[in-house]
């Protein structure tokens, strides 16, 4: 897996961090000015903000969860070899067993052969000019 690939998981990391900070930022301001003494059209409005807060908070803790999942499911990944995917050893007796096998499929499709498609004959006759208009 390519440096960048995960550069650009950091770069975002980054980005979710600092927009979770600043929609942090403001609760615990939110929930004073929720206890001081409001009207209930004001006090409404500030609920409605801790809310529109929290759902965002929370939305964005959601996404930070799965970038650390995405990133160790591509470590994970780039440590069994990817992009790479070699051959498979085998021993020499399962080798040439698996050689055989593959001979006797080669064997078996040599009996076998595509249809042919029908011939059409079509005469489409002399070309004609259209009329421009």
């Amino acid at each position: 897996m390519a440096t960048t690939n995960l550069d650009c998981l950091v770069a975002l990391r980054a980005e979710i961090d600092a927009a979770l900070a600043a929609v942090n930022e403001p609760l615990a301001g939110l929930h004073d000015l929720a206890r001081v003494s409001l009207s209930d059209a004001a006090l409404a409005e500030v609920n409605n903000s801790i809310e529109s807060h929290n759902r965002r908070s929370d939305q964005l803790s959601n996404v930070l969860a799965q970038l650390n999942d995405l990133e160790n499911a591509l470590r994970d990944l780039t440590h069994d070899g990817y992009p790479a995917m070699p051959p498979e050893p085998v021993s020499g007796e399962v080798y040439q067993e698996l050689l055989q096998q593959q001979a006797d499929l080669e064997k078996a499709f040599q009996q076998f052969a595509a249809e042919v498609a029908a011939q059409i004959a079509a005469n489409l006759g002399t070309p004609t000019d259209k009329p421009v208009i």
